[in-house]
């Protein structure tokens, strides 16, 4: 065997019900090691040739077939080989300030074979869960002295106010009329309150930003909004992305069939029938170029529901109906939209068009994300063979 070695480095080691296990988050793998397994990854923590030296401290060297072995599990990588260009690649965006965030993105990112629970199955299986782990309460009861609060008095308080009616109005919805068109005025509305350019502010050479109605971490707008139109006056369907300070649909992929955009989000019938699909990316070097912490990851999720609650208000006060969702397969919608995986992070999507009543009772909620198993492309642990070498 030629050439340098060393342990993969997008990988950690984690104590699982009593054993170590070898997780590769790039892969979503899990995989048990024995003790000699363990063994060769401390020697391999360095690059170094199979052939060099036998250890200093007598204990045996590797073997051809060990070596092998780990390679093809992905817990030894060959410098330049594909996974150490993969990962030097996501190190280098997601380095050792970033490392619980690089560990949170990619162990979560879903691929095309990440398989989806449905209503009626989550049900028996929530079922049988509250059997074995009763479901927390829905509130606290703290011991504390408590003060009963005026009932109603918030609608007296705010009397008529569109506000409050988008408040009490805004729910989930997961049937769409699969025919019905929005007039591009609606649309437009909707995009330039939800997402676009309140003002920009050209301050210095770094500091450069632009204001939505929905607060940012430190105004760097880390969210972008794709959109897929449908059934829009005017507009041609396909795939665009809004630029929030020119006010402009770029296109960026063709119309695509409505049963691989169902696909791409979880097997959700309901986005194969709104008139308009929005999908929220995150680009994540706006955030992390300014604070290099992983505890950023949380501002960059935070702003996308900030951005999803003022989307669903604007639809209630356009006479629409919403839903957000983040079953996503993020492999295929990456590979729809173009975007690279590695930057541009897709975080969640909604469904936004007129509410068909009829269909309302007829349509599956939406899919949830299944256990780790063989079913979502996850192997399950499984021995690395070389406890008898």
């Amino acid at each position: 065997m030629t050439g340098e070695l060393m342990v993969a480095e997008c990988a950690a080691i984690v104590p699982l019900s009593g054993v170590l296990v070898w997780y590769d988050y790039l892969n979503h793998r899990h995989l048990r090691l024995s003790s000699r397994g363990l063994e060769l990854v401390g020697m391999f923590q360095h690059w170094r040739r199979a052939g060099d030296p036998q250890p200093a401290d007598g204990a045996r060297g590797p073997r051809a077939d060990e070596l092998q072995q780990l390679l093809e599990a992905g817990v030894l990588k060959v410098r330049g080989g594909p996974r150490d260009l993969s990962e030097q690649r996501v190190i280098a965006d997601w380095g050792e300030d970033l490392l619980a965030a690089r560990i949170f993105q990619f162990a979560t990112r879903t691929s095309k074979a990440q398989q989806f629970v449905q209503a009626d199955d989550a049900a028996e299986m929530l079922a049988e869960r509250n059997l074995e782990q009763q479901r927390p309460r829905l509130c606290r009861q703290p011991n504390g002295q408590a003060y009963r609060l005026a009932c109603g008095s918030a609608l007296e308080f705010f009397g008529d106010s569109s506000l409050v009616s988008a408040l009490l109005g805004r729910r989930s919805v997961r049937s769409f009329e699969s025919a019905r068109t929005v007039p591009q005025l609606a649309f437009s509305s909707v995009l330039q309150l939800g997402a676009g350019a309140r003002e920009v502010q050209q301050a210095g050479r770094f500091d450069d930003s632009f204001k939505r109605t929905s607060a940012s971490g430190g105004a760097l707008q880390p969210v972008d909004v794709y959109c897929y139109a449908r059934r829009v006056e005017g507009i041609e369907a396909g795939w665009y992305y809004f630029d929030p300070v020119r006010f402009e649909l770029a296109r960026v992929a063709a119309a695509a069939a409505d049963a691989e955009i169902c696909i791409a989000a979880g097997d959700q019938r309901f986005f194969g029938a709104a008139a308009i699909m929005l999908l929220f990316v995150a680009e994540v070097r706006r955030e992390f170029w300014k604070y290099r912490s992983s505890r950023a990851y949380r501002v960059v999720q935070a702003d996308f529901g900030h951005l999803a609650q003022t989307f669903g208000l604007l639809a209630v006060e356009a006479g629409m109906a919403s839903v957000v969702s983040c079953a996503l397969r993020d492999e295929l919608v990456e590979s729809m939209l173009g975007l690279d995986g590695m930057h541009e992070v897709p975080l969640g999507a909604m469904a936004l068009g007129y509410e068909d009543d009829s269909a309302r009772l007829a349509v599956r909620q939406p899919g949830l994300v299944g256990g780790l198993g063989a079913a979502d492309g996850v192997e399950q642990p499984a021995e690395l063979a070389l406890e008898a070498c």
